[in-house]
């Protein structure tokens, strides 16, 4: 089995659609601005400043996930990542492929001091993954935090 973990270009574009679509039926909130082609065009891919980023996962050539991301600043330990979406295809479910994203992020932005991201009440399947991979949960707004040393140290 091959894995590759790389940036998102506009070939991506449909799986990243389908697996957003996916996870927002999963959080049972209507989303306000839905994410779309051209947003994902516009704000990430061609952008000269990235709202977001998104890098997308493989397994032997066929898509496997994706993960979007942006940054924000915390005054007493500096920059973090935010993690907005994590889409893991049901036929990679409890393989390495959402540590291995985690991972590849982390390894891109080696100057970050933790991860971060917020999950949805009903979303049992992120609330699990969040768990395994070491993740606390801060309040009841269901936020996460991974610990670095957890993350790089997860094999992949």
């Amino acid at each position: 089995m091959t894995i590759l973990i790389r940036p998102a270009t506009e070939a991506d574009i449909p799986f990243i659609l389908k697996g957003n679509q996916i996870i927002e039926e999963k959080s049972y909130e209507q989303v306000p601005n839905p994410l779309t082609a051209q947003r994902i065009k516009d704000e990430v891919l061609v952008a000269d400043n990235p709202m977001a980023f998104i890098m997308v996962a493989e397994v032997d050539g066929e898509h496997a996930g994706f993960i979007i991301y942006s940054f924000y600043y915390l005054a007493s330990e500096g920059q973090a990542i935010w993690l907005t979406n994590l889409y893991i295809d049901p036929f990679c479910r409890r393989s390495t492929i959402g540590k291995n994203m985690l991972n590849a992020m982390r390894n891109r932005h080696p100057h970050i001091c933790g991860i971060y991201g917020a999950i949805a009440q009903g979303n049992t399947i992120a609330r699990h993954f969040f768990s395994r991979v070491g993740a606390e949960r801060y309040d009841d707004y269901r936020i996460y935090g991974a610990p670095l040393e957890y993350v790089m140290s997860v094999k992949s």
